[in-house]
């Protein structure tokens, strides 16, 4: 084998027992499921203001005034914080859970599987904005698409596309931008992960916990959980230890997250809540349950794990086509009488990203159909087989390393 550029992860790692240096049956399942699941509460934590409502889900609520679909709003928004984290665990443990990592081939897989595809997207996204909002500025429409486009430019295509220094037009690609540069230091990561594991982790906890501003990420969510996912792949504390150890105390950690979810909503109480350590919290419980929640599903063959097995091959597409489409669906619901009514809004709440995730999958099926190597470039070098709706298996979590 080519080990130009590779580095043996084996000897260095074991502290007291044997790793399995490949991603499991289990490992596979969990990971497929929470893929799709992540990406879905990603569309409803984008739901934001609903249409006809003034309340905006990261303020405290304010029970004098707020509707029901406020509060189904904002329990739905505060609990998504843990999609980021989770997405980026994933992302750490799939790049370092192998026995040798040759850096070259796995950065040049996620050139190929991740960079090109979201440029595609993003690039698609801001020129059809900027068509799209030319037109509608002279006609009355789309005024909600304007990404400062008066300055039309190759700066703002590369902010709008790549977010040199601001979000891109489609800003869920923050998370793709932080992901990439991440990426690029994996080499630094699993070097000092070989010799100083704990180190590494706490100070990037803190750096973390304390919101420390490190450019030119936008955030320091997807380094963070990034790493401790490299570090859970590459130690005996792997996601079956995790689950294993979590296991007994699950129902106490639901009732923790319930709690600090609560102390959230109503942020107005106290000024803790509002705080940044306390969100921190909230994310890293969220995290724990929902990976518990996830890991049960797939503990049993039923209807709904098939489904999402089958969908989860889709977790990009979603992801890089629910932004602008979800305003589009909203510029129709404002059209719509009784929209802004008690029900009108409990209605749109759900079904407004629901909606979303519809348009999408019909979408994909239909340029799936059109052109299946346009699809697979697109989807982030995943496909699907519609007529026995069995998933194609991605290389990187299926094969044993």
């Amino acid at each position: 084998m080519d080990n130009i550029g590779s580095l043996d992860m084996r000897p260095q790692v074991q502290l007291g027992s044997k790793i399995r240096p490949y991603i499991t049956d289990q490992d596979s399942d969990f990971i497929a499921l929470a893929r799709i699941l992540m990406i879905i509460a990603l569309v409803f934590h984008h739901v934001f203001t609903l249409t006809g409502s003034s309340f905006y889900p990261r303020e405290g609520l304010d029970t004098a005034t707020a509707h029901i679909a406020d509060y189904m709003n904002s329990i739905i928004h505060w609990s998504s914080m843990a999609a980021v984290p989770c997405l980026s665990l994933i992302s750490g443990y799939l790049f370092f859970r192998r026995a040798n990592i040759n850096y070259f081939n796995q950065l040049h897989r996620r050139i190929t599987t991740v960079v090109l595809p979201s440029l595609f997207w993003t690039s698609s996204w801001f020129f059809f904005a900027y068509l799209i909002h030319t037109w509608g500025k002279s006609h009355g429409y789309f005024d909600w698409l304007d990404y400062d486009f008066d300055r039309f430019g190759p700066k703002l295509y590369l902010n709008g596309t790549l977010g040199i220094n601001r979000l891109p037009f489609a800003y869920q690609f923050w998370f793709i931008h932080d992901l990439v540069l991440t990426f690029m230091l994996c080499p630094l990561i699993g070097w000092l992960i070989r010799r100083i594991p704990w180190v590494v982790l706490t100070a990037t906890g803190l750096i973390w916990m304390l919101n420390v501003n490190i450019q030119p990420f936008f955030s320091t969510n997807v380094l963070f959980f990034f790493i401790l996912g490299a570090l859970s792949a590459t130690t005996r504390f792997d996601l079956e230890w995790c689950f294993n150890f979590l296991k007994p105390f699950r129902w106490l950690i639901g009732l923790v997250f319930v709690a600090l979810l609560l102390g959230r909503i109503f942020q107005s109480v106290h000024h803790v809540f509002a705080s940044y350590p306390y969100l921190c919290l909230l994310r890293g419980v969220g995290l724990l349950v929902f990976m518990l929640a996830i890991r049960s599903l797939t503990s049993r063959d039923n209807a709904i794990l098939r489904t999402l097995r089958y969908l989860s091959p889709l977790s990009f597409f979603i992801f890089a086509f629910h932004y602008p489409t979800l305003e589009f669906i909203r510029a129709i619901v404002r059209a719509i009488p009784g929209h802004d009514s008690e029900m009108g809004m409990l209605f749109f709440f759900f079904a407004l990203p629901t909606t979303c995730v519809g348009i999408t999958f019909l979408t994909a099926l239909f340029l799936h159909w059109l052109s299946p190597p346009f699809f697979k470039f697109i989807n982030g070098g995943r496909s699907i087989k519609v007529g026995d709706k069995k998933i194609m298996a991605q290389p990187e979590i299926t094969c044993r390393h």
